[in-house]
């Protein structure tokens, strides 16, 4: 809820911030152990350390943390461990290439023709190996773009689900909680109807109280038994 409110203001998450600064990161070829990837994303204001089968990723600072498995597959430990792997490996090919004794120098005996044919398949064997190198590259940037494209992708799919998950737990809540008040209402309803049928039922000129009789004046009967002693 909290990445949701704060998307909708226009505000980074803090797993984007993260993801920012592991991209960064991984950007630089010198990147080639996990000391130096730690101390990197220290400059960055994100602590890292292994935790269990994956990384755990912090803001500096904060409380703000994410697993590697939830920011998408290119932060996990697996995926971040085999790159610099790599790259250690590539180094070491790079620098043992470099060690070997040069058998290509050429000899004083040799004709200036046979030397230039040497000369020529060295060039073609450079370009060869600059192009291998190159297609290399290419692919292993393919293959990390298109494994951030899966993880973009999934982490919008997961946060599509949750958008789901969340509208319907708040709907079946506020029909849980509209039940009693339409219970109530219908009620109320049903005795409005009931006392309006009864109102009906009266006859129209009837009056709800009897007034008393009025009381007949006493007959006087001075008159008959003379005056009164």
């Amino acid at each position: 809820m909290a990445e949701i409110k704060m998307q909708d203001r226009g505000q980074t998450t803090w797993k984007d911030q993260i993801r920012q600064a592991v991209d960064s990161t991984m950007s630089n070829p010198l990147i080639r152990d996990f000391q130096t990837f730690r101390d990197d994303l220290k400059q960055k204001a994100i602590d890292v350390w292994e935790r269990g089968k994956d990384l755990t990723y912090q803001l500096t600072g904060t409380n703000y943390k994410a697993r590697g498995n939830k920011l998408g597959t290119a932060y996990e430990k697996g995926a971040i461990y085999n790159e610099l792997e790599r790259r250690t490996r590539d180094q070491r090919d790079t620098q043992s290439e470099t060690r070997k004794p040069d058998t290509n120098r050429p000899d004083s005996t040799q004709s200036d023709h046979e030397r230039n044919q040497e000369l020529s398949g060295h060039a073609n064997s450079t370009t060869k190996q600059a192009t291998n190198r190159i297609d290399r590259t290419t692919e292993t940037n393919r293959t990390s773009q298109s494994a951030r494209q899966s993880s973009l992708s999934e982490d919008l799919e997961r946060f599509k689900q949750q958008q789901r998950d969340q509208q319907r737990t708040i709907s079946r809540d506020a029909k849980r909680r509209a039940k009693p008040l339409q219970r109530a209402d219908k009620d109320r309803q049903s005795k409005d109807n009931r006392r309006t049928a009864k109102d009906k039922q009266r006859p129209t000129g009837q009056q709800q109280h009897v007034e008393n009789p009025k009381r007949q004046p006493k007959p006087d009967r001075s008159r008959d038994y003379g005056p009164s002693r």
